[in-house]
């Protein structure tokens, strides 16, 4: 390897750690982060089977008569004929939605377990991005007084050691 060819690595290798540990390196992860996170919460498109559908159902519909129990879990006569009720309306082609607002509208709004609404993914989204803007801000305001200007007494210092270096042993 020649020594123009380790030139051109170093300062390739040096203008990429620069790039990395600035705010554009930062924003650019902050983007593939986002973007991973996003991809891998979308649904597969693939329709679930029947049975799939109606054990999800059961899972996160309440008994109204139990405390935050599903009427899968759930024995007391209304958890039983809920889950008939739920059979019938998936057999029927009721779509998991349409059944878990009629559910929401008969027994009221505390009556699925699991949250329905794609709200609740939003507010760990934005902590996360807002805690990595903040840790990003510390690490560029660290990074910039770090490359402060040098002062009269620092330029002396090293005048007083090159000078000290150039003359006579």
């Amino acid at each position: 390897m020649t020594t123009t060819t380790a030139l051109g690595q170093q300062t390739r290798s040096s203008a990429l750690r620069s790039f990395a540990t600035s705010v554009w390196g930062w924003a650019l992860l902050a983007v593939v982060v986002v973007t991973a996170l996003a991809v891998g919460s979308i649904r597969s498109t693939a329709p679930p089977s029947t049975s799939g559908r109606i054990g999800y159902l059961e899972s996160v519909i309440k008994c109204p008569t139990c405390d935050n129990l599903s009427i899968a879990q759930s024995s007391a006569p209304v958890a039983v004929a809920l889950r008939h009720e739920v059979r019938a309306l998936v057999d029927a082609g009721w779509s998991t939605p349409r059944i878990e607002t009629r559910i929401e509208a008969q027994y009221g709004s505390d009556e699925l377990l699991a949250p329905s609404g794609g709200v609740i993914w939003i507010i760990p989204t934005v902590v996360v991005g807002l805690g990595a803007l903040a840790i990003g801000g510390v690490f560029a305001r660290t990074r910039r007084r770090r490359r402060g200007r040098s002062t009269e007494d620092d330029e002396r210092l090293v005048r007083q050691a090159l000078d000290g270096l150039s003359g006579d042993p």
